[in-house]
Parts: structure tokens; sequence; C-alpha cells
């Protein structure tokens, strides 16, 4: 109860007291209150689905709302992994230039961030995202490359192309 009332920005009194109203209204308990916290009730488990299907229309009005131009988009937050957030850190500049309007926000994250809950704008991830709803392209290819020094390579220096990749020991 703790975790999910500092999550709200409530105490956990106050968050007990709303939750045991709103299971009042219901008519059923969402969650069991056992000693060792809280468990999901089978109704509790119907209800934060509605919920969530009502968060994702909700974000999908809103996204119509900024389709037809009533919001001005005034940040762009792009979500990538550490490596690529360095190469888009300085091309942005000149980009920023161009465009002083909008502030750019680089979201550096291992994990992608949820697109229906506005978290980011734009991803830049080598595997397509299992969201659906989303416009993907593919904008470029990376290639990465393996080196090492002479002293460790087994062969004295050069790998041969199509050398089995065993030999070598990774960290």
């Amino acid at each position: 109860m703790r975790s999910a009332a500092a999550a709200c920005d409530l105490s956990a009194a106050t968050l007990s007291r709303r939750l045991t109203e709103l299971e009042r209204r219901l008519g059923e308990p969402l969650i069991d209150r056992v000693p060792s916290g809280c468990a999901v009730t089978a109704f509790g488990q119907r209800v934060l689905a509605w919920a969530e299907q009502m968060e994702v229309l909700a974000h999908q009005i809103e996204r119509a709302g900024d389709v037809t131009g009533s919001h001005g988009l005034d940040t762009v937050r792009i979500n990538a992994v550490e490596w690529m957030s360095y190469i888009l850190m300085k091309l942005l500049g000149s980009f920023q230039e161009r465009f002083p309007e909008l502030a750019i926000e680089v979201l550096t994250s291992q994990q992608p961030y949820n697109f229906a809950r506005r978290e980011a704008d734009i991803a830049i991830w080598s595997e397509c995202p299992d969201e659906g709803d989303l416009y993907v392209r593919r904008i470029g290819k990376v290639r990465f490359g393996l080196y090492a020094s002479r002293d460790y390579s087994p062969q004295g220096g050069h790998q041969e192309e199509g050398m089995e990749q065993a030999v070598l020991r990774w960290l």
C-alpha cells in the first residue's frame, strides 16, 4: 500500500480511505488486505482492465486533438538507448537552430517509453515495438565490429573473415 500511495503522491492512509470508499461504491472489494500486503481480487483485475482500456481511449482522443492542431506541439520527446542518444545530442544542435520553437528532450533508457501515455513522441530502437497503432519506419542499419589488441588476438593480429567467435574469450 505504501508503494502505491507514493506513486500516487498520497499518504498510505489517504489511499486506503479512497480505496475503501471506491470498494463501497462498487459493492465489491478490489483488493484483499493480507498481512504480507495486498492481493488484487478477480473483480479488481476486471476493473483494472477496464481502467486501462479507458486510459488508452483517452490518449487516442488526446492524439486526435493533436493531429487536428488543437494542441501546439512545443516539446518533442525522443526515446533512445545510450549510444543512440549520444549520436542524437551531436546532431540536434543544427536541428534546434532551424526550429528554435521546439524543445527537444532526449530520454535515454534501455526500456522503451510508453507512447499511449505520451511518455515519448519518437523512439529510435533496434527492435520493432510491440505496441499497436504506431507508425514504424526503418531509418537505417547499424554495423558493429569487434576489435582487440594484437596481443589478444589468437592469430597474432589479424582475424580472418568467418573466424569462429567461440575461439575468442569474452567478458
